[in-house]
């Protein structure tokens, strides 16, 4: 997928990154960073993972919703996306896939701490 991102294929990604880091407070925060991913994968004219996307939308976001106390977005929120942004629009498809992975495994070890408190 994130081979076929075009040149300015993230614009619509970028946007979503935006509006999702000025409502990082907020409940609606988890709609739009889901939004931004849903853009790349528009972007990339990735049908299948569209769909999918589609699928498991409200599934994602009610669980988003049920653990928000354990979700602190990182510091580097902004600059780590828009780096993948700028690595995929730049033809550099693996490395962007590898900044993100050490992202989400970084972000999702944190919350795993959190919702280890509780259990």
């Amino acid at each position: 997928c994130a081979k076929r991102v075009p040149k300015g294929g993230t614009q619509q990604a970028r946007l979503a990154m935006a509006r999702a880091w000025s409502l990082r407070t907020t409940a609606d925060h988890t709609r739009e960073d889901f939004e931004l991913l849903r853009s790349i994968v528009e972007a990339a004219r990735f049908t299948p993972g569209l769909w999918m996307l589609n699928r498991v939308a409200s599934i994602y976001l009610d669980v988003a919703q049920i653990i928000r106390f354990a979700i602190k977005l990182p510091d580097d929120y902004v600059p780590t996306h828009t780096k993948f942004f700028d690595l995929l629009e730049n033809g550099q498809p693996d490395a962007a896939c590898a900044l993100f992975t050490e992202y989400l495994e970084r972000h999702d070890s944190a919350i795993e701490k959190h919702l280890k408190v509780i259990a």
